[in-house]
């Protein structure tokens, strides 16, 4: 079940994902624009209208690579989904696969695609053989590095991701350094990246070079944390007790 919280009615409502014998439970991730929610899962892509109720799917049918679809990242009125057999554009005004005739994305048909980033006219694709930068404008396609990371997000000319591992990569020089060990998933607000390692948090903050550990004993509502968020006012933690939150301001007393 998905949850949608209402900010104007402060109420809680669900959406089934199982529908029928299509969509799945296992949502990786979701992107919301306007009063549609898009959510990529392991059968396709689940699309609903939070104002009407209406329901689409889209699967390989549907002209998709492969129905697991890891990530979704949209850029100049068209979304793009990482799957696990190639990149595909999608359009939100239909709501249908569609082709821009883009070819330096037909480089990577057939190859399990983890992550993609949009930052000003380059997207980045973090797929099985590493991870490359393409040039939206000309398509022009550079190899950045073999590692292949699961999750990618940038702070100004750095490519933080993880692969269990923590990693950032310079873009000036690509040079490669390891920032932690063993976590399960990371989130940038600026230059503090906050890494999640299931029974504990550290921050790391990148201008400063510096680490703060945050542990269960601290305060946290669970013993396992699965996620960490990040916005302007605060850090949410979700755990397997509930969510915790700490405010910004926390860290500037």
């Amino acid at each position: 079940v998905c949850s949608v919280f209402s900010l104007n009615d402060k109420v809680w409502s669900y959406i089934n994902i199982e529908f029928g014998d299509i969509g799945s439970s296992d949502v990786n991730d979701i992107l919301v624009i306007d009063d549609k929610l898009y959510l990529s899962t392991m059968n396709g892509i689940s699309i609903y209208n939070l104002g009407d109720n209406q329901r689409k799917f889209l699967s390989v049918n549907s002209g998709l690579k492969d129905n697991a679809v890891w990530k979704i990242e949209t850029y100049n009125n068209i979304i793009y989904l990482a799957t696990s057999r190639g990149i595909n554009e999608f359009s939100f005004i239909v709501d249908e696969v569609i082709s821009t005739g883009n070819k330096a994305l037909e480089f990577f048909d057939g190859y399990e695609i983890y992550d993609i980033k949009i930052n000003d006219n380059f997207m980045y694709v973090s797929c099985i053989n590493g991870i490359y930068r393409i040039n939206l404008i000309n398509e022009n396609i550079q190899k950045i590095t073999n590692r292949a990371l699961r999750n990618i997000d940038f702070f100004d000319n750095v490519i933080i991701g993880n692969d269990r591992d923590l990693w950032s990569i310079d873009l000036a020089d690509f040079k490669e350094s390891k920032i932690t060990s063993n976590i399960q998933n990371f989130s940038i607000f600026k230059d503090h990246v906050w890494i999640n390692k299931k029974n504990k948090a550290q921050l790391h903050i990148i201008n400063e070079n510096s680490e703060n550990q945050f542990y269960i004993e601290d305060g946290f509502p669970g013993t396992r944390i699965y996620n960490i968020v990040v916005d302007l006012n605060n850090v949410v933690f979700l755990t397997n007790n509930g969510i915790g939150m700490i405010d910004w301001n926390y860290f500037n007393d």
